[in-house]
């Protein structure tokens, strides 16, 4: 038995079906990236041209809080929709610019070429502080910076 899994291993055949798993697998992976940013783009460009944001959102820094809370989505994540539409009103653009390979786009190289949310949210406070908190890139895992 042990020559024969050594045997089809070995064969054309064989290597071709790999090949074809492999290519399956990577189209579906890369059309599940594609579909992600484009439901992230619609979303950011749908509320950048809604009549409630252009009205709201300068002047209550709770709208986007609450538009999160009320639509059932993540706060942090709708900012970073409006913010991929605001500097890719294109898609393709975003396209160009961070995936320079062709083959392998994501939202978390869309996310890391945005300016972070908390550098927007407003203060209501007199004193400033700083707490600083780490995360784990692999578990997620948060705690604060040991100074």
């Amino acid at each position: 038995m042990g020559k024969l899994m050594i045997g089809y291993k070995a064969s054309e055949e064989y290597q071709a079906l790999i090949g074809d798993l492999q290519a399956i697998r990577n189209e579906a992976v890369f059309s599940a990236q594609m579909a992600v940013l484009e439901i992230k783009h619609v979303v950011g460009k749908t509320i950048l041209e809604s009549p409630a944001y252009k009205k709201n959102h300068k002047g209550a820094g709770s709208f986007i809080e609450d538009l999160a809370e009320d639509a059932g989505m993540n706060r942090r994540d709708l900012y970073y929709c409006i913010q991929f539409a605001k500097k890719f009103p294109k898609i393709e653009s975003a396209l160009q610019t961070i995936d320079t390979d062709k083959k392998s786009i994501s939202w978390r190289k869309v996310v890391a070429e945005l300016p972070d949310p908390e550098d927007r949210r407003p203060c209501s406070h007199k004193d400033t502080f700083e707490i600083v908190i780490v995360q784990c890139r692999r578990c997620g895992l948060r705690k604060k910076k040991e100074t």
